[in-house]
């Protein structure tokens, strides 16, 4: 499926190649969480993932918070970093130095710092003694699935847009595949040719697949303040715990 996704900024979202990978990675993630299911079910089955862990509210939407905010996070730390270096010219060491107050936010507890610790404490009161392995395994599935997934979305809208905005001059096939494949390729094939207008198109043109990567890793934000609102419990529960997980213990006291 995220193969697919990145075919799809690659060679546009009417792609049937991206479609379809999109669509069998779809497929092949249905067709196993039926076999889980089925052989949860069985008597002494032992299903890799047992999906009777997201009976739990808290446990449910603590996971999929989690892989929101990774994937809000991603529109910053990927196309920030190209920003800096192909339009505003700064080297890799001052592309990190401009990124470290998103890092001071993670370690002093601000910004996505309160928001996955929240959403991990929300699915960890959940987990029971018996499948604490495989529930937290889930977790860090959701956090590390988060990141590539959404470099994939948030890459394709970037690449489409500036592939949207990009104004060339007549170029051979080859240049103009390397302009078209992103910011940097543009940037080079600008210097090689002396264009002073493309490489401007190629700063603008990239700015504007930024803009458009930001606005969907922003509304992906808003989505988890939203899923969180409305699905998360609040401070005095309504969501039974697992015999075995901390929060039942606590109310079996």
């Amino acid at each position: 499926m995220t193969l697919g996704l990145i075919r799809a900024g690659e060679h546009g979202w009417d792609d049937a190649w991206a479609w379809g990978s999109i669509g069998g990675g779809l497929v092949l993630l249905a067709a196993f969480g039926r076999y889980e299911h089925r052989l949860g079910c069985r008597r002494g089955g032992q299903p890799l993932l047992d999906l009777r862990v997201f009976a739990s509210r808290s446990y449910t939407w603590g996971v999929v918070l989690i892989g929101i905010a990774v994937f809000a996070n991603i529109g910053v730390l990927f196309t920030m970093p190209q920003y800096f270096q192909a339009v505003r010219g700064t080297d890799a060491m001052g592309s990190g130095a401009r990124l470290l107050p998103i890092i001071g936010g993670l370690v002093i507890g601000a910004g996505m710092g309160p928001a996955m610790a929240t959403s991990t404490s929300a699915a960890l009161s959940e987990v029971s003694e018996g499948r604490s392995g495989v529930e937290v395994a889930v977790l860090q599935a959701a956090n590390k699935v988060g990141a590539p997934f959404g470099s994939a979305i948030v890459g394709s809208v970037a690449l489409t847009g500036y592939r949207d905005r990009l104004r060339v001059p007549d170029l051979s096939a080859a240049d103009l595949h390397t302009a078209r494949s992103g910011v940097f390729g543009g940037a080079e094939v600008a210097g090689r040719v002396g264009s002073a207008p493309m490489a401007a198109s190629v700063r603008g043109a990239f700015v504007h697949g930024m803009d458009l990567a930001l606005l969907v890793s922003g509304g992906v934000a808003v989505l988890g303040l939203i899923v969180a609102l409305v699905f998360m419990p609040g401070a005095g529960g309504g969501v039974i715990g697992h015999p075995g997980s901390s929060r039942g213990r606590s109310e079996a006291r």
